[in-house]
């Protein structure tokens, strides 16, 4: 396969089906310059994300989602952290080639 992502999504696939276990995917590459990921993120549903770190020239607009955490009661906090760390845990980061920045969930 000469796809990094279809490549990444198949390796993800299968580690799946010999666990057992549901993984997450998640894919980071470089947008054109021109692109604006704050007019992505007005333009996008209401399942959506925005996170900017000015800095150091960082933005990322997300629009989806392919799992929530939520939790009620006196033990919220604690819940949502619980379940967020068992999702996380079965994250599954690639990038485009030579690019070696990590990649950002929301």
């Amino acid at each position: 396969m000469s796809d990094p992502l279809a490549a990444h999504l198949a390796r993800v696939a299968a580690e799946a089906r010999r666990t057992g276990r549901p993984l997450l995917a998640a894919w980071r590459e470089r947008a054109p310059g021109t692109l604006d990921p704050l007019a992505c993120f007005a333009a996008a549903g209401t399942e959506r994300c925005y996170w900017s770190v000015p800095a150091q020239g960082l933005a990322i607009a997300g629009e989806g989602a392919v799992a929530a955490v939520e939790a009620a009661g006196a033990a919220r906090f604690a819940d949502a952290a619980a379940r967020a760390r068992a999702l996380f845990a079965g994250l599954r980061s690639g990038t485009e080639p030579g690019d070696g920045t990590a990649t950002a969930i929301c």
